[in-house]
């Protein structure tokens, strides 16, 4: 009789211990909602003003839609990661593609305020779609994101490498 009571015991404190990391899982992903929604207010402000100017590049309205269709899904996290951990990001960054170059290009032709509102678009959108996975997204958040060095030419070519998959489209399988 007595080791019906260990027993019990045990799986009531099994219960405790799961009931406070549910319940800590649940704020954290409250706090990551919180902070999705606002990111992605952001963007598509920073979206919308870009996709209405008739001076913003084709090549950058087809950036904008391509983030803009990823920001639902958690494919860019584990792309980001990916190209991380095989050091495709560090290569985009030494020898950036040809759709880096071009897309480089047309930032570079734009008026500073169309510049700042791709380079906000971008920093918003790729952050706010690492938060759509849980795991993969806190990792890209705290070892990559903020890893890159913030020199303009680099935060470019990343930028347009994670969604352009650097063949100017985006691909979630890379």
């Amino acid at each position: 009789m007595g080791n019906g009571f260990y027993v019990i015991d045990f799986a009531l404190g099994l219960l405790l211990f799961i009931s406070v990391i549910n319940r800590m899982i649940i704020k954290l992903r409250a706090r990551h909602l919180e902070a999705s929604v606002q990111l992605r207010a952001e963007f598509f402000e920073c979206a919308n003003k870009l996709v209405d100017d008739e001076e913003t590049p084709d090549l950058i309205v087809s950036y904008v839609e391509n983030l803009a269709d990823v920001l639902n899904t958690s494919h860019l996290s584990r792309h980001i990661l990916k190209s991380a951990l095989t050091g495709r990001l560090r290569d985009s960054m030494n020898k950036p593609s040809v759709d880096s170059e071009k897309f480089i290009s047309s930032v570079r032709s734009m008026r500073k305020e169309l510049r700042d509102l791709v380079a906000r678009a971008a920093a918003t959108g790729i952050l706010a779609a690492t938060y759509k996975s849980l795991f993969f997204g806190v990792i890209v958040r705290r070892m990559v994101l903020f890893s890159v060095e913030r020199i303009q030419e680099q935060a470019e070519v990343v930028a347009s490498d994670m969604v352009f998959g650097g063949q100017g489209h985006w691909h979630a399988a890379a």
